[in-house]
């Protein structure tokens, strides 16, 4: 029962259901009736896998040399992160206009860029900005009628670094800057087979919290900040 459970829940974040089996805590079953349940998740799965065949995701940026959809932060957020050396940041579809009219968003990568940061010399050679980027677990993802669908989940943290000596100001941002690519691969938009350790990847619409740790850090010169992301999404009905 522990197992269907798991593959009712797996289901409906991937497959954007609205319900399937097993979703609740219910009595101990006969066989037949967990029979029963796991030929209608079966179902549910094939029905995932015809309408993710019949509107095949998009993949942006086109190009890894390209910059991702950008969302920049308020002066509130920045001033707190510059103050704190971490923020929150609220992103909901109702409010954000950072994907335009796409549904179905999943991640791929996701960077926060802050131009002017400085990090003290180091004679070894250039030194990286590290910032911690932690989605903290509910969120919403959207399906193609543009319902809401609320999931709660883990929290996921991921890491991004760059070298801040070379982003000055927000036209000096790029992916040739880049040192690090974050393990959100191998998720369901991939061609990969889907094996044990596979999970489908997080949204953007969450509460997020950004940490940039160490006392070299110098964000005083920091005017304006943007999250980039990197991923997949589909249109609307």
């Amino acid at each position: 029962m522990r197992n269907l459970n798991y593959q009712s829940r797996a289901i409906r974040y991937w497959g954007l259901q609205q319900t399937t089996a097993m979703v609740d805590a219910m009595p101990l079953e006969t066989y037949s009736f967990l029979s029963e349940r796991r030929e209608q998740l079966l179902q549910s799965f094939n029905n995932c896998l015809e309408n993710y065949a019949n509107v095949i995701p998009s993949t942006w940026p086109r190009g890894s040399e390209q910059l991702g959809r950008r969302r920049k932060l308020t002066p509130s957020e920045l001033n707190e992160l510059k103050r704190a050396g971490s923020t929150y940041i609220h992103m909901h579809p109702s409010t954000d206009t950072t994907f335009g009219n796409q549904v179905d968003i999943r991640l791929q990568q996701v960077r926060l860029w802050l131009p002017g940061a400085e990090l003290q010399p180091d004679s070894a050679g250039p030194k990286l900005l590290k910032v911690y980027l932690t989605h903290l677990g509910e969120e919403i993802i959207q399906d193609r009628d543009h319902s809401n669908l609320t999931f709660l989940h883990d929290r996921v943290t991921v890491i991004f670094e760059y070298d801040p000596a070379r982003v000055l100001s927000a036209g000096d941002i790029s992916s040739d800057h880049v040192f690090n690519v974050q393990s959100l691969e191998g998720t369901h938009y991939n061609n990969t087979p889907a094996g044990q350790g596979s999970i489908a990847a997080i949204g953007p619409f969450a509460w997020w919290k950004v940490d940039v740790p160490g006392g070299d850090v110098n964000l005083d010169g920091v005017t304006e900040a943007y999250l980039e992301f990197r991923g997949t999404s589909r249109p609307p009905r």
